[in-house]
């Protein structure tokens, strides 16, 4: 399956899953709202122009950019992934903050092998990003840093077995989480305290965890092998609507009836994407355009819902180049509406990940090289 990953090719580090994001508004994953609006009632038309920017390219002075997640709040909006240094002695985790037209490159405490793969934003001053970084032994070690608008702060944690965070997210209670892949199977921790507390949802996947927290009393995970909820006190098995051979890549939500997960049935050229709905009671797949799809990652703001990814031109073409995907929920089912003109060298790419800041949309993505786009 393809997973949106910035950590594939790291020097000492393996291909992960994202975020995901993560989103969720990716980044703070969102405050809930306090009053829901029925999947059918959403209207959706006219929320967006979609009438894109030209494509941003994010650059360092040492290294070449390859991003994977965006978050933005309260005006600060941020880019993180990894990069590959010029001078080819490996790469480095990167971040960069929206400062007025351009990006500036945010120094950081991380001087290992490896890279940031989600973050999430409350505040200018309270940004929390995770990710995974070579230890000594070049296994995977998980990396937790808090910004405070001032300095990072490392958190630590330990976690059993060889593997790193894929996302986290912000709940409404403040509470933070973060999910960790290893070869000894997925967790979830919860990072603000004195101390990280490890749960296990239970799901054996193939592929990463998908995370929604609503409150540190509610939270659900996401995989390949099913869906799973926690109370607060018990992990429970909730499977019902997940289709079969379905990978999720992206939960969000606005409240604790009104959740979202995204992904796609199948491998790549041969996949199609889904969407679920989960009203406070149940999953319920909610239509989307015919074709070969891959949804990476879903956004809501009040009553606007979009998903991201990448969709393939032709089933008799498998070789073809995927392209930008943008979909947006309108009367009870999504409708494709035009995405950024992404193309670099002949390559259409992807969306990898997407956040609302205030009026605007962010997306990030890949084509041949990373992209940054925003509409209004």
């Amino acid at each position: 399956m393809r997973r949106r990953s910035v950590l594939a090719g790291a020097v000492g580090l393996s291909a992960i899953g994202t975020a995901a994001a993560t989103g969720t508004l990716l980044g703070m994953k969102g405050v809930l709202a306090t009053d829901t609006v029925p999947v059918a009632d959403r209207p959706g038309h006219g929320s967006l122009t979609y009438e894109w920017d030209a494509v941003e390219r994010v650059t360092s002075r040492d290294g070449l950019v390859e991003l994977g997640a965006i978050a933005s709040a309260d005006g600060a909006t941020w880019v993180i992934g990894k990069k590959h240094l010029t001078d080819l002695s490996g790469i480095r985790p990167c971040v960069f903050r929206r400062d007025g037209d351009q990006w500036t490159e945010i120094p950081h405490p991380i001087d290992q092998n490896g890279a940031f793969t989600d973050l999430a934003v409350l505040a200018p001053d309270d940004v929390w990003m995770v990710g995974g970084v070579a230890d000594a032994k070049e296994q995977h070690a998980p990396v937790v840093l808090h910004w405070d608008g001032t300095a990072w702060t490392r958190k630590p944690l330990r976690a059993k077995g060889d593997g790193g965070l894929s996302e986290v997210m912000i709940a409404a209670d403040r509470s933070v989480w973060a999910t960790h892949w290893s070869d000894r199977g997925d967790r979830v921790f919860r990072l603000d305290g004195d101390a990280p507390q490890e749960l296990d949802p239970g799901l054996d996947s193939r592929d990463c965890l998908r995370l929604w927290a609503g409150t540190a009393t509610d939270l659900w995970c996401a995989a390949d092998s099913g869906l799973s909820h926690f109370d607060g006190q018990d992990w429970r098995r909730a499977d019902d609507g997940l289709p079969a051979e379905g990978f999720p890549q992206s939960m969000a939500g606005s409240a604790l009836d009104d959740m979202w997960c995204v992904g796609a049935v199948g491998m790549d050229t041969q996949s199609r994407a889904f969407a679920l709905h989960h009203d406070g009671r149940a999953w319920t797949e909610v239509p989307v355009p015919a074709g070969i799809a891959l949804l990476n990652h879903v956004v809501v703001r009040e009553d606007l819902v979009v998903a991201v990814g990448q969709k393939w031109p032709s089933p008799d073409d498998p070789m073809a180049a995927s392209a930008p995907y943008v979909l947006e929920l309108r009367d009870g089912r999504f409708v494709e509406v035009t995405g950024p003109e992404a193309e670099v060298n002949a390559i259409l790419g992807e969306i990898l990940a997407a956040a609302f800041s205030e009026s605007e949309l962010w997306v990030v993505g890949t084509a041949d090289d990373s992209f940054v786009a925003r509409t209004r």
